[in-house]
């Protein structure tokens, strides 16, 4: 695939994606769900209202589930109640041999290939992931057919991998 040109625009549905994807994979999330769910049957033990296992279970299934759709609303509704300038926006995202751009009405960013993590893909998105918390989201929508799709994914990796091969350009030989 030759270096791709992208353009697209970021909805919420498409930061929905995303805040789905980060919380479902957040270990932050995960240790306060395991550690309430446990504080609860704990606590309901050693009150005597759940000695049998089955009740016991089943107290700890529903707080851990309740647990997790708390997250999953809350956390997407905090987000979009604070402004989201760049929802809407027109973005065109150029590939180039060392790093990549995005731009918009607001900025242009220039990233390093090296600097992205991992690939992910989402229901309907490839991540381009610079940390745990932050990507570059790109829609499915803006390929013309799945083999475009899956053709620009190889492409991101082949770059991020010949990136991370490179060395360093601030290391220096011994001697």
């Amino acid at each position: 695939m030759s270096q791709p040109t992208l353009r697209y625009q970021l909805g919420r549905i498409d930061l929905l994606d995303w805040l789905v994807s980060y919380i479902v994979r957040s270990p932050f999330l995960w240790a306060v769900t395991v550690a309430l769910t446990g504080y609860r049957c704990w606590t309901l033990f050693r009150d005597g209202l759940a000695q049998s296992a089955p009740l016991l279970a089943f107290h700890g299934s529903l707080t851990f589930f309740g647990i997790w759709a708390s997250f999953l609303v809350l956390i997407p509704l905090l987000t979009f109640l604070r402004p989201q300038p760049a929802l809407g926006l027109e973005v065109v995202f150029q590939a180039h041999p060392d790093h990549f751009t995005t731009e918009s009405k607001l900025a242009r960013n220039e990233v390093r290939w090296s600097t992205i993590r991992r690939i992910r893909n989402g229901w309907g998105h490839v991540f381009l992931c610079i940390s745990a918390n932050q990507a570059v989201i790109i829609p499915f929508r803006c390929f013309a057919q799945p083999g475009d799709r899956e053709a620009f994914t190889r492409f991101c990796q082949e770059r991020i991998q010949s990136a991370s091969a490179q060395p360093s350009a601030t290391s220096t030989p011994s001697s």
